[in-house]
């Protein structure tokens, strides 16, 4: 392995394999299990094989698990062969930040923290974004601090442009719910999109 200021590089291992035996659940249960035996960013693609039949091609990151990975897949899955691919495995530095928000609705406000996944370099910062579960956090504050539903999109729109920065983010929920009133309305008035 190297490490360096910028990045994380090291060897890596890729399986892959196609499945057309397994039905939707038992794919899930497999799914699991991958990663219960140590498979990293497991990928699950819907393919066609031969003579037409429906399948999936499964693609995961098993590091030096190889052998016994592929082993519990035959025992357990009936999987009697697969690929593996040697690979180099470069990551940039990646790690939490709080981030402070001044939520704003109505003429009252309140501070809050959002945790947010922050991707570094020497320099500074390449890119910030909030994870699933803290935005999620964050609409239930919204809800049950001013009684005001925003929606999951909404809002990482309305926070993604000012989450590099280190000062602190107003958020105006006022306007978060206008804009949002101005779409409805421009649909409700343009109609559905027609097409050629």
């Amino acid at each position: 392995m190297v490490i360096s200021e910028e990045k994380t590089e090291k060897n890596g291992s890729i399986i892959f394999y196609q499945v057309d035996h397994l039905s939707g659940e038992e794919l899930g249960h497999m799914l699991d299990r991958l990663y219960e035996w140590g498979a990293k960013n497991v990928n699950i693609v819907p393919s066609f094989t031969k003579k037409n039949r429906p399948g999936s091609l499964v693609v995961a990151d098993i590091g030096k698990k190889c052998k016994m990975i592929g082993r519990k897949l035959a025992s357990c899955y009936g999987i009697s062969g697969y690929h593996v691919m040697q690979t180099r495995h470069f990551c940039h530095k990646a790690g939490p930040e709080a981030k402070q928000l001044l939520l704003r609705y109505n003429g009252r406000s309140v501070s809050t923290d959002l945790l947010v996944k922050v991707v570094k370099e020497p320099g500074g910062r390449l890119y910030a974004r909030p994870e699933y579960e803290d935005l999620l956090r964050l609409c239930n504050t919204i809800r049950q601090t001013f009684g005001l539903e925003v929606s999951l999109p909404g809002i990482r729109r309305y926070l993604q442009p000012g989450l590099m920065q280190d000062k602190t983010m107003e958020i105006e929920l006022d306007k978060i719910k206008k804009d949002g009133r101005a779409k409805n309305k421009r649909k409700e008035k343009d109609g559905p999109n027609k097409t050629d």
